[in-house]
């Protein structure tokens, strides 16, 4: 059974939502590490803001757990990423933009072989 392309781009954006916050959060904690290693430990971060805090927050104030909660949590963990490092924000999404255009096979991209881009 084949993906379709609409399933696919929602996983996409998905993995990315999890990821940037994360990849953000990780210049306040290193600056000498590599991009790949960036993009491990904010989906890895993502995950864990996700289940333990909804879980810790949970224990001990006794606060149920509903979509809006989780919701409302990652909200959070994203726009403080977004606030303590707008520069870094903003070349981010730029290169995320960029590079999501080169990569495109489409016919409407014909020309655009390969481009890069290196975040700050």
């Amino acid at each position: 059974m084949p993906v379709e392309p609409f399933e696919f781009i929602k996983l996409t954006i998905g993995v990315l939502i999890i990821i940037i916050p994360g990849y953000l959060w990780s210049f306040l904690f290193s600056k000498q590490i590599t991009t790949l290693e960036r993009l491990v430990f904010g989906f890895i971060s993502g995950l864990g803001v996700i289940t333990c805090g909804t879980f810790l927050i949970n224990t001990f104030f006794d606060v149920p757990i509903t979509k809006n909660f989780v919701i409302f949590l990652f909200a959070i963990y994203t726009i403080s990423a977004f606030v303590f490092f707008p520069s870094r924000s903003i070349l981010l999404i730029i290169s995320l933009v960029i590079s999501g255009i080169a990569s495109t096979s489409s016919p409407l991209y014909p020309n655009i072989r390969s481009l890069s881009i290196t975040v700050l």
